[in-house]
């Protein structure tokens, strides 16, 4: 990690780098000659944010070992056809800049690109074959044509004046489509593209926010495609989202639907025999996974037959929770291990319990759920959970190392292990003089870049708080973020078990409301009064009359109203309180982002009163 900041200047010849340098941030400067920045191979973020000029950029090294690239508000017009990429970069954002053209020769390995708020008014000629993110939101561009989009799982095109959509394929793998605002007169496709769009649901702002996962298709205005035109071209008129939308989308399908019957008809012998023998394993595969499942109903917690709690009923067909758990444990298959050992308990929650455990003669720390925890339900959110987690790669984030299951109901996820255990624990076991604030700092420092990283995927974390904040006293000291279940506990049941995730909430999250990245900012706010006290939020609150500590209710309805804060302490530093009040704010727009607190830390000497 390290960062430049105003007035930087240029990088002189011979500047020598910290050998084990991951992350470079240069911001608020005028003006940065690259000409000799040589960073160290063991790179794997470069970040330019308000930099008025980039001189030399054509002469600018990038080792092979960076995967992610930002220029953002640069007032860059051109990327230098000379600037040879990384071999190994995976995403690259050049957002709010003045380019008017699209990068060359970026390399197949990048799958996410988002241009936003430039000036290009074109594609180009080429695109990455594994892009699968695109990002063209605020540009000029007035039409999308003969592209091969087969890969892209998340197009956005929103506020261009894009008239013309002209032989785009999309595939099942597309997610979210967002042409919001384009003035579409011309909108052709052919079958397979126009059932992977017509697939999707309305775009809900509700749901896309918590999770930032964009799902769904986004169109506010009505597009009526010119009969005459697709009569020439041998298509047909259809109507795409019929009965999903307030507005009307007539698009031109090119091509008649397949007559199965005629294909059938045609198939041959061989082809055939194929048919027969893939049938035969299917049947063989989807037995086996009914006994698996059969016997975790035997040993469910909820009883003899094949009847749940919540009143569904097994269907291996996958018409129930467990037809989809059949096919999401086949997704991990790749993760799957054997021979893991458990040792010690370390620490249960609402959910799971932790232990510490060995595999392959490593220490491991093992999670799963407990025994009245592992409904279907609950199996398939952890699933998803090890699933998230497996896309995982950062210095910041606890790693998973693999999977492991019996049956469905032992199902276990095999982590790294971090000997300091929790924040949470460490704090209440010191007291706040016996921790020094260069140790908080580098804390604060640490759970941030994992925050980056996050964001950068687009993933809140949702339950940011001590307890999911790890300690390791390997490489002088390591923090990293844990525990991503997708599906948190509900607010009823952290209640019933002491101090809830809710405490660490924002008030956006408690209303059920929109909510974004700035949650994850305010729930750090939070952790911030934690790393200050030593004591749980909200531990010194009393009522104002009877002066008895406040009851749940009556903190999450203070906060939710913006009448109650976490408390901190005199002896707390003015610039860690300074942070906290705005990453406290009430309205998550005036929120600072994980990056700006990265590169604002950096300026911060932990020393400081």
């Amino acid at each position: 990690m390290y960062f430049v900041n105003t007035s930087v200047g240029d990088f002189p010849p011979g500047l020598t780098w910290p050998a084990s340098l991951q992350s470079l941030y240069v911001f608020n400067t005028k003006t940065v000659d690259v000409k000799h920045l040589k960073m160290p191979p063991t790179s794997t973020l470069l970040d330019f944010w308000n930099v008025t000029e980039i001189e030399n950029l054509d002469e600018l090294y990038l080792p092979d070992s960076l995967t992610v690239m930002y220029f953002s508000n640069c007032t860059v017009q051109v990327i230098p056809p000379s600037l040879v990429w990384p071999k190994s970069l995976e995403k690259l954002t050049l957002i709010d800049n003045h380019l008017q053209d699209l990068p060359h020769n970026l390399p197949d390995g990048v799958t996410f690109l988002s241009i936003h708020k430039n000036y290009v008014d074109n594609l180009g000629i080429s695109l990455p074959k594994n892009l699968s993110v695109l990002k063209f939101r605020d540009n000029r561009v007035k039409e999308v044509v003969n592209w091969d989009f087969t890969n892209l799982y998340y197009f956005r095109m929103k506020r261009n004046p894009v008239t013309r959509i002209d032989n785009v394929t999309f595939s099942s793998k597309l997610h979210y489509f967002d042409c919001e605002g384009c003035p579409l007169t011309v909108f052709n496709v052919d079958m397979t593209s126009f059932a992977a769009l017509d697939a999707l649901d309305p775009w809900d702002r509700n749901e896309s926010r918590a999770t930032i996962e964009f799902r769904g298709f986004n169109i506010i205005d009505n597009i009526h495609s010119d009969k005459a035109a697709c009569d020439k071209l041998h298509g047909d008129i259809r109507q795409l989202w019929a009965g999903k939308s307030n507005v009307t989308v007539h698009v031109c399908v090119i091509g008649s639907p397949v007559n199965y019957t005629l294909v059938i008809v045609g198939i041959s012998i061989g082809a055939v025999v194929l048919i027969a023998a893939l049938t035969t394993y299917c049947c063989i595969k989807r037995r086996n996974l009914q006994k698996q499942l059969e016997t975790y109903v035997a040993a469910s917690p909820f009883g003899s037959g094949n009847q749940f709690t919540n009143g569904s009923t097994l269907d291996i067909a996958g018409n129930s929770t467990l037809g989809g758990l059949v096919h999401d444990l086949g997704d991990l298959e790749f993760l799957r291990v054997s021979g893991v050992e458990l040792h010690k308990k370390l620490a249960e929650g609402a959910y799971g319990e932790v232990w510490k455990g060995s595999y392959n003669g490593a220490i491991v720390a093992v999670k799963r759920l407990l025994p009245n925890k592992s409904s279907p339900k609950d199996i398939l959110n952890f699933i998803n959970e090890c699933k998230l987690m497996a896309r995982f790669e950062s210095p910041y984030v606890v790693k998973l190392y693999g999977v492991s299951w019996t049956r469905p109901v032992d199902f276990m996820a095999v982590m790294e292990f971090m000997d300091r255990g929790d924040l949470k624990s460490y704090l209440a076991n010191h007291s706040p003089m016996a921790v020094s604030w260069e140790f908080k700092h580098k804390i604060m420092s640490h759970i941030l870049e994992g925050l980056v990283y996050l964001h950068s995927m687009q993933i809140i974390h949702r339950d940011l708080k001590s307890r999911n904040v790890l300690l390791d006293s390997s490489d002088g000291e390591t923090v990293k973020l844990t525990d991503f279940g997708v599906s948190k506990e509900d607010l009823q049941e952290t209640m019933t078990v002491g101090v809830g995730t809710y405490r660490w909430m924002a008030p956006e999250i408690l209303k059920e409301g929109h909510y974004s990245v700035a949650a994850d900012i305010y729930s750090f706010g939070i952790l911030l009064s934690e790393l200050d006290t030593h004591k749980i939020p909200y531990a010194e609150s009393r009522h104002p009359i009877t002066h008895k500590p406040l009851v749940d209710t009556a903190i999450m309805s203070m906060v939710i109203n913006g009448t109650l804060s976490p408390s901190f302490s005199t002896e707390c530093p003015q610039w860690v309180h300074a942070i906290a009040l705005r990453c406290l704010e009430h309205d998550p727009e005036l929120r600072p982002s994980a990056r700006q607190l990265v590169l604002e830390l950096r300026r911060q000497s932990p020393h400081a009163k």
